[in-house]
């Protein structure tokens, strides 16, 4: 598998922003959003996106049951689906 250089992604990324003009705001309003999770949902978020867990694994390591990290991780979409949707709209 061949890698992408750097200089590519970033030219991939301007076009993107050109053609996905609401893009930007809507990275910040994630940023905004992530930022105000609490340490208990943060926590979760990266054991499942920055460390690749699986819920199985996620469930063992946080002495919980698989079945309560999926609805956990359920709501945090949803709680960052209508942050995110809160702040764009506020900006438009």
């Amino acid at each position: 598998i061949k890698i992408l250089d750097a200089d590519t992604v970033a030219q991939i990324a301007e076009v993107f922003e050109k053609e996905n003009p609401h893009l930007n705001e809507m990275r910040y309003a994630m940023e905004f959003c992530l930022g105000k999770l609490s340490g208990h949902w943060r926590q979760i978020l990266e054991l499942r996106y920055m460390l690749e867990l699986s819920t199985q694994r996620m469930a063992q390591q946080l002495g919980m049951s698989k079945n309560a990290i999926l609805i956990t991780l359920h709501r945090i979409r949803l709680a960052l689906q209508e942050c995110i949707q809160k702040r764009v709209s506020a900006e438009q």
